[in-house]
This record gives C-alpha cells, sequence and structure tokens, in this order.
C-alpha cells in the first residue's frame, strides 16, 4: 500500500508527493542548476525560467501535500536557486486555470513570499478552453468548453490578483495551453487550430510574456499512442512528423514584423524596416451542443459539424506611404490549401498510411505560396478573401 509520501502519476510513476527528505531535494536541485551553468555557461542560465512543480493547487492530482507544504517546498527551492546566483529566475506555480479564476491561492502564495521574503520573479498559469471547478473532485470530468473571451478572464484574474498584492512588477508566463485538456480531441487536428492559435496569441500581445503551447508532438508519455495518425493529439506535429494547421500558425506568425501598425479583431499589420506584413484569418467556435458536453457530433472524419460556421470575411486593405519596388508574397493556409488533416481525407484516410503516402502528406501541408513583383506609387491596396478556419499572409519585402 502507498503511503502518502509514495504516491505518483503516469505509467512512468512520476512522483507528486513532497520529498521525504527536503535536504536531500535541496541538494538536488542544488547540483542540477550547477550542472546546467557549468555546461551552458551562466550568461545563458540567467535567461532561463525556473519554474517550480506543476499544477500544486490539483491535491490529489499533480502534488499530494497541502498547500502550505507546497508553499514552504517552493521556498526551499527558490532560495536554493537563487543561493546560486541572483541573476537567475525563478518563480511558479504553475497554476490550473480553475484556481487562477477563484484567486484565492495565488493571492495566499503572494502573501506567503512577501512575509518570509521567499525570491519570485514570474508566475505562471496553465490555460485551456474545458472549465473545470478546482472545488469539485477531478473526476468529474470536462464539464463545459467556454467561449473565446475565457482565455482573456482567466489572464484577466491573475492581473487582478497581482494588483491587490501590488505585484504586478511580475511578469506572467503561460507555460501550458492548448484548446482542448484531452489528448484524444479531435479537433486538434483540423484547420480550426490554425486561427485559433493565431488569434489568443494576437489578444495577449502586451498581457503576458509567453505562451508555451502544450505540446509540440503527438508523442506524448502520459497516455497510450493513438490508433490512428490523426487522433486528436496535442501536437503540432503528428506523430510521423506531418505537421498540423496549428504548426503552420506559429510559423505564419514568426514572419510578423516588431513593429505593430494596426492590431485588429480578425487581423494585424506590422512593420520591420521597410517591409510590410498583413496576416488575417477567420476565427470560429464550437457551437453550444458541443460547448455543453455533447460530442455526438464529431467523429474521426467528420470533424467540422460542431462548430458555429461562418461566412467568408472580406477584408479590405489599404497603406498608404508606400512607394517603390516590392517582392509580394501571399501565404494561403485553409481546408483547401495546406490542412493536412483534410489533405489526408481527401487522400481516403488511410489509418496505416504508407512511406509513400506520408511522403505524399508531407508535401501537401502548409501554406500555398504566391510571390510577384510589383511597384508601388504611394499606396497599397488588396483584398483578402478568408473562408472559414483560414489564415492569410501578405509580406511586402522592399527591393532596395
Amino acid at each position: 500500500m502507498l503511503t502518502f509520501q509514495d504516491e505518483t502519476i503516469y505509467w512512468w510513476k512520476g512522483n507528486i508527493a513532497p520529498p521525504h527528505d527536503l535536504n536531500k531535494w535541496v541538494y538536488l536541485v542544488d547540483s542540477f542548476v550547477r550542472h546546467c551553468i557549468q555546461r551552458y555557461g551562466l550568461n545563458e542560465v540567467q535567461h532561463w525560467y525556473f519554474e517550480v512543480w506543476n499544477e500544486p493547487d490539483l491535491e490529489g492530482v499533480c502534488w499530494t501535500g497541502t498547500k502550505e507544504e507546497y508553499f514552504e517546498f517552493y521556498h526551499a527551492t527558490a532560495n536554493a536557486i537563487k543561493s546560486i546566483s541572483p541573476e537567475l529566475t525563478v518563480g511558479g506555480p504553475a497554476l490550473n486555470y480553475g484556481t487562477a479564476l477563484q484567486k484565492t491561492w495565488l493571492s495566499d502564495f503572494l502573501t506567503f513570499c512577501e512575509q518570509n521574503e521567499v525570491p519570485i520573479d514570474f508566475i505562471s498559469f496553465h490555460m485551456y478552453s474545458e472549465y473545470i471547478d478546482a472545488k469539485e473532485p477531478i473526476s468529474t470530468g470536462l464539464t463545459e468548453i467556454k467561449q473565446a473571451a475565457f482565455y482573456q478572464e482567466i489572464i484577466q484574474s491573475v492581473q487582478e490578483t497581482l494588483d491587490h498584492a501590488n505585484r504586478r512588477d511580475l511578469d506572467l508566463h503561460v507555460t501550458e495551453w492548448n484548446f482542448s485538456l484531452s489528448s484524444r480531441n479531435l479537433i486538434h487536428d483540423t484547420m480550426f487550430m490554425g486561427p485559433f492559435i493565431i488569434k489568443h496569441v494576437l489578444d495577449t500581445i502586451g498581457k503576458v510574456q509567453s505562451l508555451g503551447f502544450w505540446t509540440f508532438t503527438d508523442i506524448f508519455e502520459e497516455f497510450l499512442a493513438g490508433t490512428s495518425i490523426f487522433h486528436g493529439g496535442f501536437g503540432l506535429m503528428n506523430m510521423q512528423g506531418l505537421k498540423k494547421p496549428s504548426y503552420y500558425a506559429y510559423s505564419l506568425l514568426k514572419k510578423l514584423g516588431s513593429q505593430i501598425l494596426k492590431n485588429g479583431e480578425q487581423y494585424i499589420i506590422t512593420k520591420q524596416n521597410e517591409d510590410i506584413q498583413i496576416l488575417a484569418f477567420n476565427y470560429c467556435h464550437v457551437d453550444q451542443l458541443f460547448t455543453e458536453g455533447d460530442w455526438s457530433g464529431i467523429s474521426e472524419k467528420d470533424r467540422y459539424n460542431v462548430f458555429d460556421l461562418k461566412e467568408q470575411i472580406s477584408l479590405e486593405i489599404t497603406l498608404h506611404n508606400l512607394s517603390g519596388n516590392y517582392k509580394y508574397t501571399h501565404y494561403q493556409l485553409d481546408r483547401k490549401h495546406g490542412s493536412v488533416f483534410d489533405e489526408w481525407l481527401e487522400m481516403g484516410a488511410p489509418e496505416s498510411p504508407s512511406i509513400e503516402e506520408i511522403n505524399y502528406l508531407q508535401k501537401r501541408s502548409g501554406p500555398v505560396i504566391r510571390t510577384e513583383h510589383i511597384v508601388l506609387d504611394s499606396s497599397f491596396q488588396a483584398t483578402m478573401e478568408i473562408p472559414t478556419f483560414g489564415v492569410q499572409l501578405i509580406v511586402l519585402q522592399k527591393i532596395i
């Protein structure tokens, strides 16, 4: 029979209990951080973020100790890291979003840090669309899917807690986020994820310092491997390395400039030196039945029947004070252009595709690109016709 301090989680038996000997834990942390510094150098490691634990607010799930035990655990860990170098960055507590919304847990944590002079450089938390009340047993499962604004409500709640504690000096990091908590949510593979990611990344500009997408690939150690190549895994890529629309959402975001000219509801216009970037998207949310937990409208092949489908949008773009020679590049990503899940359906949805079929899908994934040389006299005009779930990017590269 497991004792209180021997409990684990998942098949690989990750420890979720307070350590038997806190001094040994501190020694482990000290040794690990010093090893990192010896290998990579202090100049590199001081740019890292040391996050202490994962969702300790979910007692009995990711942490079997009490809230107070976590506070002491964090205290010892943070001191161990800072004793090596005060330039190292440490924080937490990687809260579940339900707890972040309730504010009390985080407020108590900040009070503990203040009263005990505990070092803390940032606050971290997680965000998903499904809402689970942290006061209810975890076995109640997925209760509902919130509207798209839910993510901003979570961030605002954390900001309000920091305001009340007079700690707006702390950076905010979302160290885990995705649409669903489930690694079998079939929506994760679809074109929906393209505008979903772009919308929420743009909505959080200036509000958080980072968004850590969960996860890179569908090769996921917490559960068994999926039975289909598109089984709804968390990843930006599936198990065969096929890049999903979520991957290309980040790829297109990476092409934006550092100067924001305008950030609208369905688009953003940026500038980098003399180059201009226009990124637009057509987002629609899941329908009422799906938000209430009725998933009967979705299946392995039919995954778009659970959305409040919107019509194609038409954006008229006019930019003034642009003259000279430009390379015009247009990227188009939608269900008919580069969505690997939809290409898989078009192929016939083979459950165990051959190497040839995988290679074919790799070539068919990603935005369709069109380029041309244009000469601007004083302004640039374009009409962007974007279907539901579509994403388009126009890049104007000044030719010197």
